[in-house]
C-alpha cells in the first residue's frame, strides 16, 4: 500500500452540508465552509475530483430542492 492509499484509509470526507436550506458549513464542526481542507485531501487521496465533488452535491442539493426534500 503507497502513502495515498494508506491516508485514503485513515481520513474520511465530511458530508455535504444542507445546501438546499441555506447552510454552507462544513458538517465536521471546524467552522469553515465546505468542503474544508480534511474532504479535499481525502477526496484527493481517493483519485477523486474536488471540482467534480462539489458539482455532485450540487446537484443533488438541487434536485432535493426541486423534489421538496
Amino acid at each position: 500500500m503507497n502513502r495515498l492509499e494508506l491516508i485514503a484509509t485513515l481520513i474520511q470526507p465530511c458530508p455535504a452540508p444542507d445546501m438546499a436550506h441555506g447552510y454552507d458549513t462544513c458538517p465536521c464542526g471546524q467552522g469553515c465552509s465546505w468542503p474544508c481542507p480534511a474532504t479535499m485531501a481525502a477526496w484527493i487521496a481517493r483519485g477523486l475530483d474536488p471540482d467534480t465533488e462539489i458539482n455532485r452535491a450540487i446537484a443533488q442539493a438541487l434536485a432535493a430542492m426541486r423534489h421538496g426534500g
